[in-house]
Parts: C-alpha cells; sequence; structure tokens
C-alpha cells in the first residue's frame, strides 16, 4: 500500500519534476498539432482564395461579353423595327388620322 500512496501523491503534487515534464511535453505535442492544423487551413483558405479570384474575373469577362452582346441585340432590334417600318404597307395610326381628316374634309358624311 505504500506504493500505491507513493503513486497517488505522485499524480497529485504537479510540482515533482516527471509530472511537470510530462505537462509540458503534452502542451508541446498540443501547440505543435495547432500549427499543423492552422498551416493546412491557411493552405486550404489559399487555394480557395485563388479560385475565388480566378472566378471573379471569369465573371467579369462574361459580364463584358453579355454587354457587348447586349448592345449587338439592341443593334439588330433597332435595325428590324426600321425595316419593318420602311417596308410595312399597314400606315401608322398617325398616317391612318391625317389621311382621314383629309378624307373627311373633301367628303364630308353629313
Amino acid at each position: 500500500m505504500a506504493g500505491d500512496e507513493s503513486k497517488g501523491k505522485s499524480i497529485e503534487n504537479l510540482s515533482d519534476p516527471a509530472n511537470r515534464g510530462m505537462l509540458n511535453d503534452a502542451i508541446d505535442a498540443i501547440l505543435k498539432g495547432m500549427d499543423n492544423l492552422f498551416l493546412r487551413l491557411k493552405k486550404e483558405t489559399d487555394g480557395v482564395k485563388t479560385e475565388i479570384q480566378k472566378n471573379g474575373i471569369e465573371i467579369q469577362a462574361n459580364q463584358e461579353e453579355i454587354k457587348k452582346n447586349g448592345l449587338a441585340i439592341s443593334r439588330l432590334k433597332n435595325d428590324f423595327d426600321g425595316l419593318l417600318e420602311e417596308f410595312s404597307d399597314t400606315p401608322s395610326r398617325k398616317e391612318l388620322n391625317d389621311l382621314k381628316t383629309k378624307v373627311d374634309h373633301f367628303h364630308p358624311t353629313n
């Protein structure tokens, strides 16, 4: 039993050099593990950051292309509308009203 008491005392007494050394080793191991964890995390976040920047550049290029295509589509629509007006044989509302006014003037219905 005397041996059991000495074991109990050495565990409870932290000023014992063997226990303090074990505690220091444990602390060092935990700190090294945390350093490794932070280094791995930094590598992963750097990779994600690079990918996000690359995607941002691609998005900007796509937005510029969409703007260019939008302008081209707008020009085509204007050209198409102009051609419709030019080749349409149906008069516009204003032209119809002007013609109706002239007919009513020369051939009144009353």
